[in-house]
């Protein structure tokens, strides 16, 4: 009920109702969807006035916290998927609400823990089973005088110290194990008697009674195993672990970074109810948050440890969660072969070796595709200048032909002059004078000779060659063979020589024989193999 006498009432399925002081119809606060600033959830589990009358604080089962204002109807949501992450909720899951005599909203989930809302600033603190908690499920939440809070959780009571944010954890009490307590099953009576609900009954508590243990206990290490196998001080299987006791200042532990299952046992000092002790361990180097574990589990395990230097802590809390100093212990783990700096010099030579090797066949490769390509390059120009050579043979040839040919042709033409002389009944002087010219120049040995070093040119020294294998051959023979090699037919051979083609063809046949062929030998064939 508010200040005004209006009443607000949370439903498990309906959302939020306000019956307004002589009303007869109720207002309903329900989802809107798309609307941030609407009821967050139709399931409401636990509502709450604020001292102010300001706000009403409605819990819902799924979907967080709502702030209602009293006065205009406006709704604020708080949720774990808040934009905010200094204004989220550790979880949307909600059990209780409840305000502390400095205005905090304390949140209760259902498995993410507690959670506390500074109304000032909105931000919401979260604490755990990380922060002293039995449990992450808290179920309610009461104060008691002196201002504690008492949390009934899955796993007990537990009082809870706002200014310290530590726990006295109540639930192995024989008089408090044998009962689970509901969720909002609290209350403070006038006389500061706190009762909590459950499925055995409720239970009594007064705090004015309670007198916590003042003595922090002290945490001692008792041994050390590494693979099962207790480590003890000095040489151990060929190596120093351990070159004092644990507790002793200055002691370390020296490990290797093949080491596995690496246990370290230690035990608290305080024994008035060794069964609610409990121990928390933090590896500096390699754990970024404490370790809390129970009285049964005294012992923190690793396993391959990265080579470096690391702070092993250890501290111990009594029965009623009073915790001492932590005890310190220095462990060095080795590195391996690889991370040491003669492997280290070892790898950089070999990637300089590596390296030198690389490029030096990069550079070769570079080379010889060079030198291929060059080779190619110098066929190519070869095969350019033979092909220029073939070209200007067969043109000297050509002009060779042809200068032949006009030669036939003229002498053909002085022969037939001659013999029109011949045939002249008066031969005079003159007359004989002429023929003489034109037998000298059907017999011009002058040309055969420019002939011959023209044919030279083109046909790489082919006479001399000839001589060489067949040195009894004649002017005329090495002629012969001249227009053989240069492909020309009988009849021009004849006309050239001025003789007939039969004559040609008999000169051919002597010719195998001053040569030694076979009767069945083509002479065309052999020459032109010469």
């Amino acid at each position: 009920m508010d200040k005004s006498g209006g009443l607000w009432i949370g439903t498990l399925g309906g959302g939020l109702d306000y019956l307004a002081p002589r009303a007869t119809v109720f207002k309903h606060f329900q989802p809107v969807p798309g609307n941030p600033n609407s009821l967050s959830s139709v399931q409401v589990v636990d509502v709450l006035l604020d001292q102010n009358g300001e706000y009403l604080w409605a819990a819902t089962e799924d979907k967080g916290l709502n702030r209602v204002s009293v006065e205009t109807g406006s709704i604020k949501q708080f949720s774990a998927d808040g934009p905010d992450a200094s204004k989220r909720l550790s979880g949307n899951n909600l059990q209780c609400l409840f305000q502390d005599r400095h205005g905090k909203i304390w949140i209760g989930t259902e498995f993410k823990g507690l959670n506390c809302l500074l109304p000032g600033t909105e931000e919401i603190l979260h604490f755990d089973t990380k922060n002293g908690l039995p449990s992450n499920m808290i179920n309610s939440i009461v104060e008691d005088e002196q201002g504690f809070l008492w949390i009934g959780t899955q796993k007990g009571i537990v009082r809870w110290n706002p200014q310290t944010k530590t726990a006295i954890d109540f639930g192995t009490d024989d008089n408090l194990r044998n009962n689970q307590y509901n969720p909002r099953a609290s209350l403070r009576l006038n006389d500061g008697r706190l009762f909590f609900g459950g499925t055995n009954g409720f239970s009594i508590l007064s705090p004015s009674n309670i007198k916590p243990n003042p003595h922090p206990p002290k945490a001692v290490f008792t041994g050390l195993r590494l693979s099962g196998h207790e480590v003890p001080i000095g040489e151990w299987n060929g190596r120093q672990v351990l070159n004092g006791n644990l507790n002793s200042p200055g002691t370390t532990v020296q490990l290797s970074y093949a080491d596995r299952g690496i246990i370290f046992e230690f035990t608290g000092t305080d024994y008035t109810n060794p069964a609610k002790n409990k121990f928390a361990y933090r590896l500096e180097g390699f754990d970024e948050q404490w370790n809390y574990v129970g009285a049964d589990q005294h012992r923190a395990v690793y396993s391959s440890l990265k080579a470096g230097k690391y702070t092993l802590s250890v501290k111990a809390s009594n029965n009623d969660n009073i915790w001492g100093e932590a005890s310190s212990l220095t462990v060095v783990v080795a590195s391996p072969f690889w991370q040491k700096w003669w492997f280290m010099l070892l790898c950089v030579a070999l990637t300089l070796g590596v390296a030198y090797l690389i490029v030096t066949y990069i550079l070769e490769h570079q080379k010889t595709v060079f030198q291929e390509k060059s080779f190619k390059a110098e066929q190519e120009i070869l095969r350019l200048k033979n092909e220029n050579l073939e070209k200007e043979v067969e043109a000297n040839q050509a002009r060779l032909s042809a200068s032949l040919l006009q030669s036939a042709h003229k002498n053909l033409f002085l022969a037939d002059l001659k013999a029109q002389i011949q045939k002249a009944e008066t031969h005079t002087s003159e007359l004989r004078k002429v023929v003489r010219a034109i037998d000298g120049e059907l017999n011009q040995e002058d040309y055969w000779e420019q002939f011959q070093i023209t044919f030279n040119q083109a046909h790489q020294a082919f006479v001399h060659l000839l001589e060489q294998r067949h040195p009894g051959l004649s002017n005329n023979d090495i002629r012969l063979c001249c227009f053989i090699r240069m492909g020309m037919s009988n009849a021009e051979i004849a006309s050239i020589l001025n003789i007939t083609v039969n004559g040609v063809e008999q000169s051919k046949y002597r010719l195998k024989r001053k040569m030694g062929l076979d009767k069945e030998a083509s002479l065309n064939d052999y020459i032109k193999l010469v």
